[in-house]
């Protein structure tokens, strides 16, 4: 009988070991949940979600350093140290010596990597590779976690595809107090069948869009093209589902600025034009996304967000329905009247016009020439008449001479009058019939 009662004690014992241990894992696994967790919602954009935990056991020594099994090449580098185990992981994980090249060559219209030392331009591949996989825990390259940091927002910034990526995690191994090796793990927000689901609805979307487009076009009219499709097959809308990706656009139309310069990006890619995502806010504090892209050898910012009339006007007027060309190709200096960039990637600075919807449609007014507002008047663009000044000195000048002193009925014919509506930050005008 006492041999059982010791031989129970001893068993509970245990148990209450067991139980602790199970306690202390799981007290550890939610402190690294909490840390790793991401938020998205409507307009208030997160980026990555950073989340460092050093485990003790994860203590290494320069003694398990092996070189790679593949053989060394003058065209990688390797700053991370790296044992055996490490390197069966990353060619698991699909990260090869022939992998990591062929990657580095497939981003020719991706801005944030063209702007990357070659260093650097493998480390992104590798972490792309990584995402694109769907894989984890991947030891990568680089000991930097600033740089991996940054390249993390690089990849935000290029890739659209990427919309079921939310975030990530990372473990720094270290050698004493330096870090030596750091892997990374994205934070998927849907599984892989879930990807594929939508992944279909994404091209069902792009067929439709680019079987309307002037194959034969330039790169300009290509823009304005996307733009339009984009802002007329679009609605705002802050409560609908996965509203920071592609996939709000592509399932139901309905999205917000995330989502519309995500698609914008996506849709510029696929016929080879250069495009980024910028992270900002407006002048009123609110946070906003929109594009930065390239035609020919000059960039220009888009905003298809505040193309979309219906976004910045609450009456219920004819002006919702129609599109607002002011932020279709801009320069920087006309960004900054209302943006302001927050993003850690470098960006150019936008200076050229010849790409300028105003320009480019013969609306943009230089002087008080009847030649100039008959050519600008000529066309409507779905339902509006818009011009763009040169300067404040000349918006105000034409305000005289078309509003004040009446001469704008020499260019529109209307019988009931013409509404119009001004903004002195963009120094255009724009009338309603």
């Amino acid at each position: 009988m006492e041999k059982s009662t010791k031989l129970l004690q001893t068993i509970a014992l245990g148990l209450l070991i067991v139980l602790s241990v199970m306690m202390i894992t799981a007290l550890i696994f939610l402190n690294v949940e909490e840390k790793m967790k991401y938020v998205g919602k409507g307009d208030e954009i997160s980026l990555f979600g950073m989340g460092e935990f050093v485990l003790s056991e994860m203590q290494v020594s320069s003694d398990d350093v092996v070189a790679n099994p593949e053989g060394e090449t003058p065209d990688l580098y390797m700053d991370a140290m790296l044992n055996a185990r490490d390197w069966e992981v990353r060619k698991q994980a699909g990260l090869t010596n022939a992998s990591i090249l062929t990657a580095m060559k497939s981003f020719p219209n991706r801005y944030a990597y063209s702007i990357l030392t070659p260093e650097q331009q493998q480390l992104y591949a590798e972490m792309y590779l990584v995402l694109a996989n769907y894989q984890s825990n991947v030891p990568l390259c680089s000991n930097s976690l600033n740089e991996i940091k940054f390249i993390a927002e690089c990849i935000y910034a290029d890739s659209p595809e990427l919309f079921y990526h939310s975030g990530y995690e990372y473990i720094s191994c270290k050698d004493g107090s330096d870090v030596v090796k750091v892997n990374f793990s994205p934070v998927y927000s849907m599984s892989q069948t879930d990807v594929s689901a939508m992944q279909g609805y994404i091209n069902n979307y792009v067929a439709n869009c680019l079987a309307g487009i002037d194959t034969d076009a330039d790169a300009y009219t290509k823009v304005k093209y996307l733009f339009e499709y984009l802002i007329i097959n679009t609605e705002y809308d802050e409560t609908v589902e996965f509203n920071q990706t592609i996939c709000s656009v592509a399932i139901s139309g309905r999205t917000v600025c995330l989502g519309y310069a995500r698609m914008m990006q996506y849709l510029l890619q696929e016929l080879d034009i250069e495009a980024a995502v910028v992270l900002g806010h407006t002048n009123d504090g609110v946070s906003h996304a929109w594009n930065l892209i390239k035609l020919g050898n000059a960039y220009y910012y888009v905003d298809p967000t505040w193309g979309d009339r219906s976004y910045r006007t609450s009456e219920d007027t004819q002006a919702q329905s129609m599109i607002n060309y002011e932020y279709l190709c801009i320069t920087s200096d006309e960004l900054a009247a209302t943006h302001t960039a927050t993003t850690i990637v470098p960006l150019p600075r936008c200076v050229f016009q010849q790409d300028n919807y105003y320009v480019r449609e013969g609306k943009y007014i230089t002087s008080i020439e009847p030649q100039q507002f008959a050519t600008a008047f000529s066309t409507s663009s779905y339902g509006i008449m818009s011009i763009k000044c040169q300067n404040r000195q000349v918006y105000d000048a034409v305000r005289k001479y078309l509003i004040d002193e009446g001469n704008l009925y020499q260019y529109i014919n209307s019988q009931d009058g013409v509404q119009y509506a001004e903004n002195p930050d963009m120094y255009t005008y724009t009338f309603f019939q």
